[in-house]
């Protein structure tokens, strides 16, 4: 795994980590694949495969992954 994409995940574990903190009852991570380079089906599913360990170490739940042209939504709730 590269730094870049070390970095992006801390980046996503840090965020849902703030918003536990706040007390939210969900979190949407938002995975732009433009953005994150990524072409290939296979790539965006193994790049929310980690994303979402990422954050469920954090104490979120996993819930759903919804794909919207350009961007994959990863929802999350409080257990």
């Amino acid at each position: 795994m590269s730094v870049a994409r070390r970095r992006d995940l801390r980046d996503y574990a840090n965020f849902a980590r703030e918003r536990w903190k706040q007390g939210a009852d969900y979190h949407v991570a938002v995975l732009e694949l433009s953005r994150a380079g990524i072409a290939r089906p296979d790539r965006a599913m193994r790049a929310v495969r980690e994303i979402t360990a990422e954050i469920e170490q954090v104490g979120w739940r996993y819930v759903d992954t919804q794909q919207v042209l350009t961007e994959i939504k990863i929802l999350f709730a409080r257990p």
